[in-house]
């Protein structure tokens, strides 16, 4: 029989500051998970009873269209990239949620015209590794596990490329084959 436990990931990715030594200074607050304010993103996962003791798995979810639209994204345009270029193609369509120029749903974001290429007919295989990479991240991204690696970049391009909109642009990270801007 499956035990449903819930697992929250945020205060794991904090990182201990280590003290400064300035004779004088007051000692520096330190945040440890145990003391941090945890977000509220939750991860449900399932193990046995028999496996207590083993590293629980992720279950995503397949049917959250939300999901999978942007699953569909890292895969298609960063799944050649390392681990945090195809983070950062997630990072920006979370960050576009939060922009006024842009729709307020994963997938309207996604579908908006001219923005990405038509998730609609592209339906890649969902039993391989970079699908599951592409979910893995979307998931992360989604949230909010660790500060974003783009900053609140709303924009990105091959990095080799340069367009006059892009020029008038701050270049905030360049990851792998892509240049993110604010």
């Amino acid at each position: 029989m499956a035990v449903p436990e819930t697992y929250s990931l945020a205060a794991s990715s904090l990182v201990e500051p280590k003290p400064a030594a300035v004779p004088g200074a007051e000692a520096p607050i330190v945040i440890t998970p145990a003391t941090a304010e945890p977000k509220p993103a939750m991860i449900t996962t399932e193990t046995s009873v028999a496996d207590a003791g083993a590293e629980p798995a992720l279950q995503i979810d397949e049917s959250d269209p939300e999901l999978v639209c942007m699953a569909k994204v890292v895969r298609h345009e960063a799944a050649n990239q390392p681990r945090e270029g195809q983070l950062a193609v997630a990072q920006l369509i979370m960050n576009r949620l939060r922009s006024p120029k842009f729709p307020k749903t994963v997938c309207g974001v996604v579908h908006q015209a001219g923005q990405f290429f038509n998730t609609n007919t592209y339906h890649p295989s969902r039993s391989d590794r970079l699908w599951r990479t592409a979910m893995d991240v979307s998931i992360e991204a989604r949230s909010a596990m660790r500060e974003s690696v783009i900053g609140t970049a709303i924009y990105y391009n091959a990095a080799r490329t340069r367009s006059a909109f892009h020029a008038g642009r701050k270049l905030a990270a360049t990851i792998g084959d892509h240049a993110f801007y604010h």
